[in-house]
């Protein structure tokens, strides 16, 4: 996902679930188109039980709570589809 908090011009960011199995957090994390009351159309970006871990897409760091680099969030709302690219999609 490219976010917009850190950089205002933009940024690419890895995204998973997060679980609440100890042993192996990791899950999907998914996207889907809802209705926002504000704004229209927006894409709903939610994971596992603890919500999203994000990392920056250019580190091959594994995923901890420890990385400094790396943060979660609950959700996330994103207005434009093309801040979205898919694990099994090719990059544009």
């Amino acid at each position: 996902m490219k976010l917009y908090d850190r950089n205002p011009s933009g940024e690419w960011y890895r995204v998973t679930g997060w679980s609440d199995n100890e042993q192996a957090p990791l899950c999907p994390a998914y996207a889907q188109l809802v209705e926002d009351s504000g704004s229209g159309l927006a894409h709903l970006v939610y994971g596992g039980i603890h919500g999203l871990r994000f990392k920056p897409a250019s580190s091959d760091r594994p995923w901890s709570l420890d990385d400094p680099q790396q943060w979660g969030e609950a959700y996330l709302s994103l207005a434009s589809e093309r801040d979205v690219r898919y694990a099994d999609a090719p990059s544009p």
